[in-house]
């Protein structure tokens, strides 16, 4: 009876594991993408510079 518990336990942490895996990789694939602050206001900034050089 032990080992159908532990056999059972077992294959509850590796479905486990796959799923937080499954997340992590959604998760970051996502994030991938996004932009940080600071390149936000780089862009920001860069655009607004853009706008006046076009306006002289």
């Amino acid at each position: 009876m032990d080992r159908i518990i532990t056999h059972v336990e077992s294959a509850s942490a590796e479905v486990e594991k796959l799923k937080t895996d499954a997340e992590f990789y959604c998760f970051s694939e996502r994030i991938q993408y996004q932009l940080s602050p600071i390149k936000i206001h780089f862009l920001e900034a860069f655009e607004a510079e853009q706008k006046k050089l076009k306006g002289n």
